[in-house]
């Protein structure tokens, strides 16, 4: 069963900040790369919306949240939750970064 992936506006703008990012420091290229490699990994989390591991987290409204790595950009995650007919996209993160943080935002 392949659901439809709804992109929050937050994981929209965690995107469109990596690939700024990756612009200014490795160039288009790898910039166009990372956005298809979310793109990829969109397309296999809507087609196995179970895949993504289950996160603990103290916060209860993230209770449900998962997530997979994006690719070969595999220090980057998307953070997902799996509703009936869709798969929303919290967020999408370095690791390096606050993630309980953030995403509690």
């Amino acid at each position: 069963m392949r659901l439809r992936s709804v992109i929050r506006p937050r994981a929209q703008a965690d995107i469109e900040e990596a690939f700024d990012y990756y612009v200014r420091e490795a160039g288009i290229e790898i910039a166009d790369r990372f956005v298809d490699c979310v793109a990829k990994t969109l397309e296999l989390i809507s087609s196995n919306p179970s895949i993504g591991s289950p996160r603990r987290w103290m916060n209860p409204s993230l209770s449900n949240l998962r997530s997979w790595h994006v690719g070969e950009f595999d220090k980057f995650r998307v953070y997902y939750v799996i509703q009936p007919e869709t798969i929303e996209v919290v967020r999408v993160l370095h690791g390096a970064r606050e993630v309980r943080e953030l995403l509690s935002e």
